[in-house]
C-alpha cells in the first residue's frame, strides 16, 4: 500500500538509473467495452470521460478502445475514431473464462499489425494513471520471456497468488502464450473469474517452471477494493494520489469524483527511479 512508504520526494528525473532498454519501449493501451447493457456502458463512458480523454495525449502513450459497430455511436462524441477498433462484442451474459479468451484473441490479431513492445489492458472500472504507467515502463526493458505484471491477488486461502484481471500489464509475447493456454486448456468453459481461469491454465502448462518461462511480477503502487465501496474513501486519505498507478474498483458514478483527486495536485512529484524502487517489478 502506498499509505505505507515515507520515502522523502526526489526531484523529477528523465532518466531511470540501471534499467534503461536499448531503445524506448513503445506502449500500447487496450481498453475493452461493453455497450450492450446499460450498467456497463456507463462504466465506459465514465472511464473515456475521466483518464482514457487525458491518455490520449500522453505522448509515447498509444491507446485503443474496442468497440462494437452496433454501439459504438452511443460513445462517438467522446472519441476519435481513429481510437477506436471495431470488433464485436461478448454478450452479457457470457461466461468470464469465454469473455477473457475472446478478448484475447482480439488482442492478439490486432497486435499482429501493431508496433507494441508493452501492453497495458486496464478493465472498464479501473482507473489508470496512464502517465504514470507510461513512465515507468518506459523504463523497462520488454525483452526476454512472456511477462506479466500487475497486482498480486492471493486465492486459495492464502496459498496461491494470480495477477488480478483489473489491469495486467504485459509484454506482446505474452499476449501469445496467454492465448494458446486459454485455448488449450478450454478455458472458455470454466466456471469462475476468467483471469483466474487463463492464469491457472499457464501455471499448469509450465509447472514447476513457470516462475522462469513466464515469470509474474508485481508492478505499480495501487488501490484495491473489488466492491468498490470504499476506493473513493481511501484515495482521498492518501498523501500522494497522483502517485497511484491505478485503482480498482470504481463505480461509474465515482470515477469523476477520483478523477478529481489524482488531479487535483497535478503529476507525481517522485523521480521516475524513486517510483520503480516504490512500486516496479
Amino acid at each position: 500500500s502506498f499509505s505505507a512508504i515515507s520515502l522523502p520526494v526526489i526531484p523529477r528525473s528523465n532518466k531511470c538509473s540501471g534499467h534503461e532498454p536499448k531503445q524506448v519501449p513503445r506502449i500500447c493501451g487496450f481498453l475493452f467495452t461493453a455497450l450492450q447493457d446499460e450498467n456497463y456502458r456507463k462504466r465506459a463512458v465514465a472511464s473515456l470521460r475521466t483518464w482514457v480523454r487525458d491518455a490520449l495525449g500522453i505522448p509515447g502513450f498509444n491507446l485503443h478502445v474496442f468497440m462494437d459497430p452496433k454501439f459504438s455511436h452511443l460513445l462517438s462524441d467522446l472519441l476519435p475514431a481513429s481510437r477506436v477498433i471495431v470488433t464485436e462484442e461478448s454478450h452479457p451474459h457470457t461466461m468470464p473464462g469465454k469473455m477473457v479468451h475472446t478478448r484475447l484473441m482480439h488482442l492478439n490479431e490486432t497486435l499482429s499489425g501493431a508496433a507494441c513492445d508493452w501492453v497495458v489492458v486496464p478493465e472498464d472500472d479501473a482507473y489508470l494513471n496512464a502517465a504514470l504507467v507510461t513512465s515507468k515502463l518506459q523504463c523497462l526493458d520488454p525483452e526476454g520471456p512472456p511477462r506479466l505484471m500487475g497486482a498480486k491477488y492471493t486465492y486459495d486461502d492464502g496459498n496461491k497468488q494470480m495477477v488480478h484481471g483489473s489491469v495486467w500489464v504485459m509484454n506482446t509475447r505474452a499476449v501469445t502464450v496467454l492465448l494458446d493456454n486459454a485455448a488449450a486448456y478450454s478455458i472458455d468453459r470454466k466456471v469462475g473469474y476468467g483471469d483466474l481461469a487463463v492464469q491457472v491454465a499457464v501455471d499448469t502448462h509450465f509447472g514447476a517452471h513457470r516462475n522462469i518461462s513466464f515469470p509474474w511480477s508485481e508492478f505499480g503502487c495501487t488501490i484495491y477494493d473489488n466492491t468498490g465501496n470504499t476506493t473513493v474513501s481511501q484515495a482521498r486519505s492518501q498523501p500522494e494520489p497522483e502517485c497511484i498507478d491505478w485503482f480498482h474498483k470504481v463505480p461509474a458514478e465515482d470515477m469523476a469524483a477520483l478523477h478529481e483527486i489524482v488531479k487535483r495536485r497535478g503529476p507525481c512529484r517522485r523521480s521516475r527511479d524513486d517510483l520503480l524502487q516504490l512500486c516496479g517489478p
